[in-house]
């Protein structure tokens, strides 16, 4: 399976059942983008699909149980790695013309609680109280790329 065979609602589902099945920490918030990768595939003449996914949880868990029970379970591997400061920094990397082409941004992510208001988070909602899992995940002709950030 790739990335873009699910839904970002089936995929942030599957992600949110896959983590609380498999640690104790809660997911608080998070959102899945979905976007074109930068190059088109040449022989399907057509940028492949990858997910975003960011979460806010209430602490920091084994990344890698939970990235290996996913692919167990849905044939998908993703990866972590640790680099944005906060849920907001993630927000903004995800929704805000920049880094990206404003063409490349998916403006509608699936959400979780379904009423998270992305509007009040992107304007600098701080909790440093929490840790923060932004997951970029990546498919390329059977191999799979992906990096995640954790902060506090």
């Amino acid at each position: 399976m790739l990335p873009e065979d699910f839904s970002k609602e089936a995929f942030l589902q599957k992600l949110r059942r896959t983590f609380h099945s498999n640690c104790n920490v809660k997911i608080e918030k998070a959102t899945c983008q979905d976007e074109p990768h930068k190059r088109i595939k040449p022989s399907a003449d057509k940028r492949e699909r990858h997910k975003h996914i960011a979460l806010l949880t209430s602490a920091n868990f084994a990344h890698k149980k939970i990235a290996d029970k996913f692919y167990k379970d849905h044939g998908v591997r993703i990866s972590f790695s640790f680099r944005l400061p906060r849920f907001v920094s993630c927000l903004a990397y995800l929704m805000v013309p920049g880094k990206k082409a404003s063409t490349d941004l998916d403006l509608a992510p699936a959400r979780y609680p379904s009423g998270l208001d992305l509007d009040k988070e992107l304007k600098g909602h701080k909790n440093n109280t929490h840790f923060m899992l932004w997951a970029r995940i990546l498919v390329t002709g059977g191999l799979t790329i992906g990096y995640t950030s954790l902060c506090c």
